[in-house]
């Protein structure tokens, strides 16, 4: 009934159900450190490799049990000689319960920067 419907409507998270950057930042750098320990940049496998580890960072985040979230998972990946990136994501929503983190990661000739977009659903 559209009674019951109403009642299923929520709007703010309970304090102990909000995500938390800094959680979501423990779990991304884990990922992305064991997943990149030992490569080498290659263009033949560099697709791939993002896209594991998107995966994985996701299935992670989904198994907090945060109730009503979903999250994007952004990973970019490139090859570092020495120069300098910058990335920028800008979002519009709700900063009581919606929220981001990001990492970046450098090791070998690898530079990664990975991002985790959090998205209450009311």
């Amino acid at each position: 009934s559209l009674l019951m419907a109403d009642r299923d409507f929520v709007i703010r998270a309970a304090q102990g159900e909000k995500f938390r950057a800094a959680t979501a930042e423990k779990i991304m750098t884990e990922v992305v450190a064991e997943m990149l320990a030992g490569e080498i940049f290659s263009m033949l496998t560099v697709e791939d490799l993002g896209k594991k580890i998107s995966d994985a960072i996701n299935q992670l985040l989904k198994g907090l049990n945060l109730p009503r979230y979903k999250f994007i998972v952004q990973v970019m990946i490139g090859e570092s000689r020495g120069q300098g990136v910058h990335a920028m994501s800008q979002c519009v929503w709700d900063a009581d319960v919606d929220g981001m983190a990001t990492i970046n990661y450098n090791l070998n000739n690898i530079w990664c920067q990975a991002s985790a977009f959090a998205i209450f659903t009311y």
